[in-house]
């Protein structure tokens, strides 16, 4: 059983996102020197790693969150890095996402 680490509505929208590109959630965290709550999906070989910004998710909401995970393709990313990683956070005017081969918040 995975260990909620973000609030509710959050967390099931993100599993649910996950689910919906067929890529089960293996592992949750949340780190608390950046506020980023993290969900990890382990496949053969490869990885791929959300992390939501708390100042994100308290800022725009999960709805907003929701709507630029649907521009993201976890596919393309899995198939370019071995460790994908897919970040959420805000810029000083607005929500983004970015995507890298490594953790960087």
């Amino acid at each position: 059983m995975l260990t909620k680490i973000a609030p509710d509505d959050l967390h099931d929208a993100v599993l649910e996102w996950f689910a919906f590109q067929g890529l089960p959630v293996h592992h949750t965290h949340y780190q608390f020197d950046r506020s980023y709550y993290a969900w990890r999906h382990h496949g053969d070989k490869q990885s791929l790693t959300l992390w939501v910004s708390q100042v994100a998710h308290e800022d725009y909401g999960t709805s907003a969150i929701v709507d630029m995970l649907k521009q993201a393709d976890p596919r393309s990313l899995l198939a370019r890095y071995r460790h994908a990683h897919l970040h959420v956070r805000t810029t000083d005017t607005a929500l983004a996402v970015y995507s890298a081969d490594h953790y960087a918040p």
